[in-house]
C-alpha cells in the first residue's frame, strides 16, 4: 500500500505510524500526541460515557467551532477540548465565544471540557471564568487526575470550585441525572 502511495508514513513518529494519503491533515509528532490523548481520555473513560464521537456537522460549522471530541455522559453533552499548552490566550477565548455562539443559535446546553496539564488547568479556569452562562458550563481538568481519579472532585468550575462531574461507577446505574448534574444550578453571577 505504501509502495502504490495508498498510503502515507507520517513524519517523526516512531514505531511508525501511517495514514490514508487523502487525509485531509497529515499526522506528525504534535498533532498525534493531541490524538493519543483524545484516543487516552476515551479508553480512560469508557465506561462513564454514553456517547463519544468526532463529528463536526453543519451546526458546528455555521459557528466555525470544531470541539476535539464530543460525549454525552450523565445524560448531558460535552464538548472536550484537549490543551497540550499549545493553544495560545485568544484562540482559548475565541473557541469559549464561539461554544457561546453555538448555543445560543441552536439554543443547547452542554458542558465545555478543557482537559490539559495540572497547571494550565487551574491557570485557563481563571480566564474562562469570564464566560459564565446558564447554558454553557465551562470547565478545566488535569487529564492526569482524569485518568487516576475520574469520579473525584477534579474538575475546575467557572464558579472557583472543584467539582465532581462523574459518579463513582459503582453508582452510576442508581445515580439519577438530577443528583449528579448539580454543576447545572450554577448562579449566572
Amino acid at each position: 500500500m505504501l509502495d502504490e502511495k495508498l498510503i502515507k508514513r507520517a513524519d517523526q513518529i516512531k514505531p511508525y505510524f501511517y495514514h490514508l494519503k487523502s487525509h485531509p491533515k497529515a499526522y506528525n509528532i504534535f498533532n498525534q500526541k493531541h490524538e493519543k490523548l483524545c484516543a487516552d481520555i476515551y479508553v480512560n473513560l469508557v465506561e462513564y460515557f454514553q456517547e463519544w464521537y468526532c463529528e463536526f456537522d453543519q451546526e458546528f460549522e455555521s459557528v466555525k467551532l470544531r470541539p476535539d471530541r464530543q460525549s454525552v455522559f450523565n445524560g448531558l453533552p460535552a464538548m472536550w477540548e484537549i490543551d497540550r499548552a499549545t493553544m495560545v490566550h485568544r484562540k482559548i477565548i475565541s473557541k469559549a465565544e464561539k461554544y457561546l455562539r453555538y448555543s445560543r443559535k441552536y439554543n443547547r446546553q452542554f458542558r465545555v471540557i478543557f482537559a490539559c496539564s495540572g497547571r494550565r488547568a487551574r491557570n485557563l479556569i481563571t480566564t474562562l471564568q469570564q464566560f459564565r452562562n446558564p447554558n454553557v458550563w465551562f470547565y478545566t481538568v488535569d487529564y492526569n487526575e482524569l485518568f487516576k481519579s475520574p469520579s473525584a472532585p477534579i474538575f475546575y468550575s467557572v464558579t472557583g470550585e472543584r467539582v465532581a462531574l462523574l459518579p463513582p461507577l459503582d453508582s452510576q446505574e442508581t445515580s439519577t441525572t438530577q443528583e449528579i448534574t448539580s454543576d447545572l444550578k450554577e448562579p449566572t453571577n
